[in-house]
């Protein structure tokens, strides 16, 4: 059926382009269609978003409340009733094995076991938290806890502290380690933990030590010719979501270690992990080192499976 959705000119029309500012008998002159006089009459006028011509936005007009810790360490929260429920026979409790059996998010980086409830069997948990009636259950049951260091915070350098840091040299690779961000005032000690985000411009080819390199730098920065090699062997991972499947393997298919470096996605041995974002369309079958709970209900549901590979 003919509607105006798909009215289109017959094959071969060809239309005059509009002329406009050729006087009053073309119907555009005058103003020629830019309205009255003021700032959006001119050439190259931009208003930004959020502007509402002098009066007090939205954005200042409602209240602001609240205080977000950017130091604060994140813990992932796991009962005593949970560990229960899943291991009712105990044994050996880590984080990679709750992350297995989706008690907790595969980005989760620290542990906190908690919870009053009565034990049947003996565990040996390695935590990084523990509350005291939690411990005292365990050991109560002939059981062991081992306690960790909590995940280290990061100092965030940026993509634009590097261009401004150490400027282009033509085409010449610029070594970034600990010790020349440290003679850049960048880091406070050699031995600080410190990560790339890309924030700001890349002006440069870069070869970037760092401790831990977010995926969207890391691509800014192998775009432009540089490399990047990571120091913490537990951060050299390749996050990948639903929609890079749909680009990379759009007929579905095995996606595995190799399949992805055989298209140029994955590096060396880093790690893979699989996030929930993104729309699943195919039946993929996956191979991954770590996968979000709601990763792999998603793809399940499509058809398709999920397979953890052994940490390296």
């Amino acid at each position: 059926m003919t509607n105006l959705s798909n009215l289109h000119p017959s094959k071969g029309a060809t239309k005059r382009k509009k002329r406009v500012g050729r006087g009053q008998g073309s119907g555009w002159g005058t103003n020629a269609g830019r309205g009255g006089k003021g700032q959006t009459a001119r050439a190259g006028s931009s208003i930004r978003p959020g502007f509402e011509g002098g009066q007090m936005p939205l954005q200042r007009r409602i209240p602001k409340r609240g205080f977000k810790n950017i130091h604060r360490v994140e813990y992932a929260e796991v009962t005593l009733e949970e560990l229960l429920r899943v291991f009712p026979n105990g044994g050996t409790i880590t984080l990679d094995l709750l992350k297995e059996k989706g008690l907790v998010v595969g980005t989760a980086t620290n542990l906190k076991i908690l919870g009053e409830a009565e034990l049947t069997a003996a565990y040996q948990i390695t935590t990084h938290r523990i509350t005291a009636p939690a411990r005292s259950a365990v050991e109560g049951k002939g059981g062991a806890v081992n306690l960790l260091t909590a995940a280290r915070q990061y100092r965030r350098i940026t993509l634009g502290n590097l261009s401004k840091k150490f400027p282009r040299k033509g085409d010449a690779v610029i070594e970034v380690t600990p010790a020349s961000l440290l003679s850049v005032g960048l880091l406070k000690a050699a031995d600080e933990a410190f990560e790339i985000v890309a924030a700001g411009t890349l002006n440069g080819k870069y070869a970037v030590s760092a401790h831990k390199v977010s995926n969207t730098a890391r691509q800014l920065i192998e775009a432009k010719g540089g490399r990047v090699s990571v120091l913490d062997p537990a951060n050299d991972v390749l996050k990948i979501d639903f929609d890079h499947l749909r680009a990379w393997f759009p007929r579905g298919g095995a996606v595995t270690p190799d399949t992805l470096r055989k298209i140029g996605v994955l590096k060396g041995d880093r790690r893979i992990r699989l996030t929930d974002a993104g729309r699943v369309t195919q039946a993929w079958e996956v191979e991954v080192h770590q996968v979000g709970r709601l990763a792999k209900k998603k793809l399940e549901a499509a058809g398709g499976s999920v397979k953890i590979l052994p940490a390296r």
